[in-house]
């Protein structure tokens, strides 16, 4: 078996052993990186994507008064317009 093989087969082991987590953890450890990391996760598997996707990992990403800051905006968003913290 060539080198390159080898490598791709650890990759996909240690991305199945990855999914074998709760999409909770997943979603606290994206936490820890940054937006950008979060949407590269996010094309890794369906289950990461969900992960991406959910307010708790974006949350981590907005200032402690971010609601505050949206009150103040001269042309506030309309309730509707953002559905989660990602948006």
């Amino acid at each position: 078996m060539e080198r390159a093989e080898k490598e791709e087969l650890v990759a996909k082991a240690d991305i199945n052993n990855l999914e074998r987590l709760p999409e909770g953890c997943i979603s606290d450890i994206l936490s820890l990186t940054t937006p950008a990391d979060v949407c590269r996760s996010s094309l890794v598997s369906t289950l990461f994507k969900s992960a991406a996707d959910s307010d708790a990992v974006w949350e981590k990403f907005l200032p402690a008064d971010y609601q505050d800051i949206i009150s103040r905006a001269l042309h506030p968003f309309p309730p509707a317009a953002a559905t989660s913290k990602k948006d």
